[in-house]
């Protein structure tokens, strides 16, 4: 009798974890990082065969002095839930600047006249994207808790993979949407967009991370232009394009060397500037879906793409797309 009992019990345990197992929800965003957003059919078929159920909008970006608000010509319907995303600079804590309530009560305003003017409606939840460093951390810290109180609305914000590592400087927010690229490459200045032998060292700090975490995956190329062996500038274009141009001596590895100087994207460049390309690619999406699938220890798993554009659509499609969801719900 007792072993027909526990017989019994083991097999309810069994039934139930493979019953959770199935439970496991798997829900699809995107950051839209443009200036001046004009939306298209294109896009929105793009964004509907994808299934998209957020869309992290940002709305404003400053340095603390100066302030870029997004123009924007989007959709407004219900069916995408609209998180607006407030970008910091680099250095916006190097200032001298007044914190908390009299920047935050002008985030709450331009967040406010930004669904007034484009007819849309946010979610209950204000994210930050600000890469804070040990000087400016407490400072950034007490504007998040600031935020919240003032706003009455969840704050998330979006994190480096370094910060992982610090599990005592913990940020007073609801989760983390961590950003699965953007590594130091070996011997140079440039940044990689994506490198799985790095990312994997980062596999315990995910798996004991005391927040819950989403994910950011690249969906995007990048330009680095390099003068007198120093990053000059970056150019933000598909680098299929340089291939075509006869101002360019393509050598390999992502390497172009300017032959003349000409005006490119509204950027001089001179005879002797070196440009770096680097991209990501969807078999970079499936090693990051991967990474997420053995490491992530959230019940409910969020994939935000990073970032929307017609760069975006022309080298993914939705069907390759959709098929590396699917690997991380099996």
């Amino acid at each position: 009798m007792r072993t027909s009992i526990f017989q019994f019990f083991l097999m309810t345990v069994i039934l139930f974890s493979v019953g959770c197992k199935k439970e496991k929800k798997v829900s699809l965003s995107m950051y839209d990082w443009e200036t001046r957003v004009l939306w298209s059919e294109e896009r929105s078929r793009f964004v509907k065969d994808l299934h998209v159920e957020r869309l992290y909008l940002k709305v404003l970006e400053t340095n603390g002095v100066d302030f870029i608000h997004t123009a924007y010509n989007g959709p407004v319907a219900d069916a995408i839930q609209f998180i607006p995303v407030i970008r910091l600079n680099r250095g916006y804590y190097d200032k001298e600047l007044a914190i908390t309530a009299i920047q935050n009560a002008y985030y709450i305003e331009a967040i406010s006249a930004f669904e007034e003017r484009y007819k849309i409606h946010f979610a209950d939840e204000i994210q930050f994207d600000f890469d804070y460093t040990d000087t400016n951390r407490e400072n950034y810290f007490e504007l998040l808790r600031s935020m919240k109180q003032q706003s009455k609305k969840e704050i998330s914000i979006t994190l480096n993979l370094e910060k992982l590592k610090d599990k005592t400087h913990v940020p007073p927010v609801r989760y983390c949407m961590l950003m699965l690229y953007d590594f130091a490459a070996p011997n140079s200045e440039m940044a990689t967009i994506f490198d799985k032998n790095q990312l994997d060292e980062y596999a315990p700090f995910v798996e004991t991370y005391p927040l819950p975490l989403h994910f950011a995956i690249a969906s995007f190329s990048r330009t680095i232009v390099k003068r007198n062996n120093s990053v000059f500038t970056l150019v933000n274009t598909d680098f299929e394009m340089l291939k075509n141009d006869a101002h360019f001596l393509f050598s390999g590895d992502g390497k172009y060397e300017v032959l003349a100087d000409f005006t490119f994207h509204e950027q001089y460049l001179q005879r002797g500037d070196v440009l770096y390309t680097d991209a990501s690619a969807i078999s970079k999406v499936n090693e990051s879906i991967t990474f997420i699938k053995e490491h992530s220890k959230n019940k409910d798993c969020q994939i935000a793409f990073f970032s929307l554009n017609d760069d975006m659509m022309k080298r993914f499609s939705t069907e390759a797309l959709n098929h590396s969801i699917e690997l991380l719900k099996q």
